[in-house]
């Protein structure tokens, strides 16, 4: 019974000292500020991705190069999933 109170004593110990310990704090805080910016820079990015093609699209018009909307590849020659060793 006297083992079991020591064993008991000795783990509170550790749990109060693992609850003080501050060690590996401002690791969590780096990440998390890395991930609101990560996010953040994503719904950035999305918003103005739009608005960057709608720009290089009027300038392909302007100067006649390139299509605005390129022609869908069809035939046989369209690589299907799981087609590499089918017989035509």
């Amino acid at each position: 019974m006297e083992k079991l109170r020591e064993r008991l004593l000795k783990t509170s110990v550790e749990i109060r000292y693992a609850l003080r310990n501050e060690r590996g704090q401002g690791m969590v805080e780096y990440a998390l500020i890395l991930f609101l910016i990560s996010i953040g820079a994503v719904v950035l990015l999305t918003a103005i991705g739009f608005d960057v093609q709608e720009v290089f699209d009027e300038v392909e018009e302007a100067l006649g190069t390139g299509d605005a909307d390129p022609p869908e590849a069809t035939g046989d020659n369209d690589a299907e999933p799981g087609d590499e060793f089918a017989t035509p």
